[in-house]
């Protein structure tokens, strides 16, 4: 079961943020793209719509793998892993881990 979140501004799409269902009670945040860089108020608010969304189908938990871990910190993801050198030339994936209440 997936989850798609598109947001919009001016009937134009700023931004997506993309989830797989995993498992009964979690979700793994595949991407969270805003069309401009470091955009803090679309990522902020497909972040919460996210949430929002996860908490209704009765998800718990949320995991993610990504190289840039600020956004995620920012909402209260821990750093729970590392997978070195994940592609040829490529930074290291961190895996984020959070808990939803």
């Amino acid at each position: 079961l997936s989850l798609v979140l598109v947001a919009e501004k001016d009937k134009m799409i700023v931004g997506v943020l993309g989830a797989r269902r995993e498992g009964h009670k979690a979700y793994w945040l595949y991407f969270l793209h805003p069309k401009k860089k470091n955009d803090k108020e679309v990522e902020d608010g497909l972040i919460k719509a996210f949430f929002k969304a996860a908490k209704n189908k009765g998800a718990n938990k949320i995991a993610s793998d990504t190289p840039e871990t600020k956004v995620l910190k920012r909402f209260g993801f821990k750093q729970v892993g590392r997978i070195p050198k994940w592609q040829a030339n490529s930074k290291d994936q961190i895996i984020m881990f959070r808990r939803l209440r």
